[in-house]
């Protein structure tokens, strides 16, 4: 019947050929598909003896009866194929059903009830794969939803944490930090806690900005007040002590403030008083290089050296030394000490040698 409707088809050479199996009963209306499936190197040798094509992928029709369109396909062409592509496999470690988006493979050519049965075993792993994919769905919402209640009640019962500023909180959306990362929430979408979240970020959000500019209005305030309280004092100093010019000045409101503060400056370093006591001690302008000295030659033998070739006096002076006694240490070479520096202090700083002595510590013997 189906060659006298399809002559051409029959006539290919390519046709799908039928695969071999029991006839539907007479009487049971059926419907003719195509069934998909591979074979492997034995399965290729045994289709080559039986007369096949000894192909992987192997193509055949046959006649499925309407009380098993469940396991029949039809794409949008019109073309009936049989489900064996994608299979579902159980696995025997973890009981669980995955999808394998390959069609079967067989050691031989299978017969048409064998076809049947592969579609049918893989109909209901197909139904148990879609209801495990439903259940870890609801599990991993299920987890998601108390997370976000948890992280909502801590937010909630804690008065210092807020939410993040960019983007900024609104009445209904809000986005927290968390140790997972940002978490959103929507008052029209989630449930429980999480619900009153937005609207408690935003309220803190708002008291923020509002204390925000409080405390930079009064920073603003402070400043003035110590801005007018300086050119009061400009002001008294000037009219009392400052130049005719100065007073000109003032008096048309040009005289800048930093020139009135450091004449004031001036006048209080140049009275007497603590300010002149301190401009007045200078530290004396080989203290340095004999510190540093000190320091590069302590445990040296350097200083040993100098003390027993040269007989340093008691009170602390160092008298002309040769290069090749100063300058042997390494340390001072690549500190960049020049040699004639090592030893430049002259009888003529013997009222500064008792503040050599205590200040620089020069150790005529070994390391202290």
């Amino acid at each position: 019947m189906d060659t006298a409707l399809y002559p051409a088809l029959a006539s290919r050479p390519d046709a799908a050929p039928r695969a071999s199996g029991p006839s539907p009963l007479p009487g049971v209306q059926t419907v003719s598909v195509v069934a998909v499936y591979r074979l492997s190197e034995s399965g290729r040798k045994a289709s080559l003896l039986a007369g096949g094509n000894g192909r992987e992928r192997q193509q055949v029709a046959l006649d499925v009866p309407v009380t098993r369109l469940h396991l029949v396909h039809v794409d949008p062409n019109g073309t009936a194929r049989l489900k064996l592509k994608p299979r579902f496999e159980r696995r025997a470690e973890s009981h669980r059903v995955v999808r394998v988006e390959e069609s079967p493979q067989y050691d031989a050519p299978p017969s048409t009830e064998a076809l049947l049965q592969d579609a049918a075993r893989n109909h209901q792993l197909d139904a148990t794969y879609q209801a495990q994919g439903v259940s870890q769905r609801s599990t991993r919402l299920e987890t998601s939803r108390t997370w976000r209640d948890e992280v909502a009640v801590v937010f909630l019962s804690d008065a210092t944490r807020r939410a993040v500023t960019h983007p900024s909180p609104t009445p209904r959306r809000c986005v927290l930090p968390t140790d997972r990362g940002r978490l959103d929430f929507d008052a029209k979408r989630d449930r429980g806690a999480a619900r009153d979240v937005p609207l408690e970020a935003y309220r803190r959000f708002q008291a923020d900005l509002r204390a925000r500019r409080e405390r930079a209005q009064d920073d603003v305030t402070t400043f003035h007040a110590v801005h007018a309280e300086k050119q009061r004092l400009v002001q008294e100093w000037t009219t009392e002590h400052g130049t005719d010019d100065q007073r000109a000045r003032l008096t048309a409101g040009v005289l800048p403030l930093d020139e009135a503060v450091e004449a004031m400056t001036a006048q209080a370093f140049a009275r007497g008083g603590a300010f002149a006591r301190l401009r007045a001690r200078r530290r004396h302008p080989l203290a340095g290089a004999l510190a540093r000295l000190s320091t590069l030659c302590r445990g040296s033998g350097v200083c040993r050296r100098l003390g027993r070739d040269h007989a340093l006096p008691q009170r602390g002076d160092v008298r002309a030394m040769g290069a090749d006694a100063a300058c042997e240490s390494g340390r001072a070479r690549r500190a960049g000490v020049p040699a004639r520096t090592c030893a430049l202090v002259d009888s003529r700083s013997e009222s500064a040698a008792p503040a050599h002595r205590d200040g620089v510590g020069v150790h005529e013997g070994g390391p202290p």
